[in-house]
């Protein structure tokens, strides 16, 4: 989150030739422990997201389902997710898209395995 860090680290990849980064995003669940890291993922990537336009450029979040290992209702915890995420970051000028429509990456599918399943969580999307 340490901001300084933050400019130094994407102006080191705007000068390597780097148009874009994808952020390793868990969700805005909590439902991992006591120990859960969630809340910092969280504010590390707000933090990181406002400074990628400053550099001049893109991001992506790569969605990690497997954070859902823990929650009882995983479908609903993963619409929870999307709509922050299309609130939070789909909105974002410089969030990167395809044909219009944010680019979504998902590390896995681990604990959302079906087509049913990810047909359910994106019914709450716009796009």
């Amino acid at each position: 989150g340490d901001t300084a860090i933050i400019d130094y680290q994407l102006l080191l990849m705007k000068l390597s030739g780097i148009d874009g980064v994808f952020i390793d995003w868990p969700g805005t669940g909590t439902n991992n422990g006591a120990s859960s890291d969630l809340p910092a993922n969280e504010r590390n990537t707000k933090a990181f997201v406002a400074r990628v336009a400053k550099a001049g450029l893109k991001y992506a979040l790569v969605y990690e389902d497997n954070f859902l290992s823990n929650v009882s209702n995983k479908i609903l915890q993963a619409q929870n997710d999307m709509t922050y995420a299309q609130t939070a970051y789909f909105q974002n000028a410089n969030y990167e898209k395809v044909n219009g429509n944010p680019l979504l990456f998902v590390f896995g599918p681990q604990q959302l395995t079906s087509a049913a399943n990810w047909t359910a969580v994106f019914s709450v999307l716009a796009q």
